[in-house]
């Protein structure tokens, strides 16, 4: 979980019946958005390095830290593929949200969306298929959709003209 409890947005894991806090993230900056991955054994997370949002991996115990974004824009709120082959983000590009996807190492960033008149934002991995739920609108305008791992195939899941968010 994510907690302000030290003066800025660190990780942290407890057990569920509340024993065994442990502090995950030490970095100066905000470390947010915590996402594990299908089989556990990672956690994908959102951290500010030097003042821009980026994405690193890291251990269930906070150890092997590995920065799998290095981009001049804000990349944050990770999400997994159902596989734990990729992981799909936000990012804050020419003043819009956006979405894209890298392989889980880091290896092969793709932006999947082009939206310029509204935001892109919140991915979540299917749970059992390469694609992408998503919300994408206006602000206070926003729908739910869904897309294609690759951002081909985009449609709405709901038609009927109600504001949706994606959670």
């Amino acid at each position: 979980y994510q907690s302000n409890r030290n003066g800025n947005e660190d990780l942290y894991s407890i057990n569920l019946d509340g024993s065994g806090l442990q502090r995950l993230t030490d970095n100066p900056g905000n470390d947010l958005y915590p996402e594990v991955s299908p089989d556990g054994k990672k956690i994908a997370y959102t951290a500010d390095i030097n003042g821009i949002w980026q994405i690193v991996i890291m251990s269930p115990d906070g150890s092997n830290k590995i920065q799998i974004t290095n981009n001049y824009f804000r990349s944050g709120y990770p999400s997994w593929s159902f596989n734990g082959r990729f992981i799909y983000f936000e990012g804050l590009i020419d003043g819009d949200w956006e979405l894209f996807r890298i392989n889980s190492d880091g290896s092969n960033q793709v932006r999947l969306t082009y939206n310029p008149d509204s935001h892109d934002w919140h991915p979540n991995g299917h749970p059992s298929e390469n694609r992408v739920i998503f919300e994408s609108g206006e602000t206070g305008h926003e729908n739910i959709f869904i897309m294609n791992h690759d951002g081909s195939g985009i449609v709405p899941i709901f038609t009927d003209g109600h504001r949706r968010r994606a959670a």
